[in-house]
């Protein structure tokens, strides 16, 4: 089932990546194209650093204590807080980007 999941994500993730792509060619004058795919580039580069550490980052600040076997101790998870915090700020970024984007199409 994880695999099938990964599979999923993993071919939306693709197909996104091919849409910016066009997306960038269809309304990008021709003399800034280059630009135009270098700021595209060092911002997928940036953000696929920076989301991965702050996900991480809330995940350790938001932890549950479970007992996973009676033999051990308490073992630290994280927490389902954690997961809403990690969707809500991607949701406010993604949210941000949109309002960026129709206001520098109207420019």
């Amino acid at each position: 089932m994880t695999s099938v999941s990964l599979a999923i994500i993993g071919s939306g993730l693709s197909l996104l990546n091919v849409g910016q792509i066009n997306i960038n060619t269809a309304f990008t004058p021709i003399k800034f194209i280059g630009i135009s795919f270098g700021v595209n580039t060092l911002f997928r580069f940036i953000c696929s650093a920076i989301g991965p550490a702050l996900a991480g980052m809330l995940m350790q600040i938001n932890q549950t204590p479970l007992k996973v076997d009676v033999a051990t101790n308490m073992t630290n998870f994280p927490s389902s807080n954690s997961f809403m915090q990690i969707f809500l700020c991607m949701t406010l970024l993604c949210i941000i980007s949109v309002v960026l984007s129709i206001m520098l199409k109207k420019s």
